[in-house]
């Protein structure tokens, strides 16, 4: 038996608490905190939130709403993309002496001229989004990777020595993202750098 179908006025009534929710949601990331991983808690709250409100569009739309539906979705994958970029940001600029360059849909976190983080958007063509940093060797490890691996290696020459960790799943462990950049920070901060 299939779902009640909705009008679209009925459908935009029942959505927009739940985007209205999405919305706070992000303006308290935005908030200044003094530590980055209480990010934790209102990223997962903020992929449940999507999530519903994702879940209500497609089980009520009317089947002619349905590409309206599909853009939602992508507006909301980007609103996801955008909100871990964001985190990721505050966890890099909570250390000291870093700075930030944009390029396009990437970024480079730098601490004293040197590069210890990547945000590196669809890398290669191949749709990964994720945090590339720099490991102890110069050697990458060449772990068993699956599909469903959040860890990646970068093919570029360029990153011998680097390793990602995804941030385009649907769950991400918030801490491993902030020991594998705090790590990495640490092993191009000058000397004198205290945490």
């Amino acid at each position: 038996m299939g779902a009640t179908k909705m009008s679209g006025s009925e459908l935009r009534n029942k959505v927009t608490p739940q985007l209205s929710e999405v919305i706070n949601i992000q303006d308290r990331m935005l908030q200044p905190i003094a530590d980055p991983r209480q990010l934790s808690p209102l990223i997962e709250e903020a992929d449940k939130s999507v999530r519903a409100t994702l879940g209500t569009l497609v089980q009520h739309a009317p089947k002619t709403k349905r590409s309206s539906v599909v853009i939602s979705i992508g507006s909301a994958q980007t609103y996801l993309r955008t909100a871990r970029f964001e985190r990721l940001t505050k966890i890099c600029l909570a250390l000291p002496g870093v700075r930030t360059e944009n390029i396009g849909n990437s970024a480079t976190f730098l601490v004293d001229g040197r590069t210890f983080a990547y945000y590196l958007s669809d890398y290669r063509g191949n749709g990964i989004t994720g945090v590339c940093c720099r490991l102890r060797s110069g050697k990458t490890p060449k772990p068993v990777l699956s599909a469903m691996s959040p860890w990646f290696n970068p093919t570029s020459g360029a990153l011998n020595g680097w390793l990602g960790l995804r941030l385009d799943r649907s769950a991400i462990d918030w801490g491993d993202v902030f020991d594998l950049v705090q790590g990495s920070y640490l092993r191009v901060a000058p000397l004198s750098t205290e945490l």
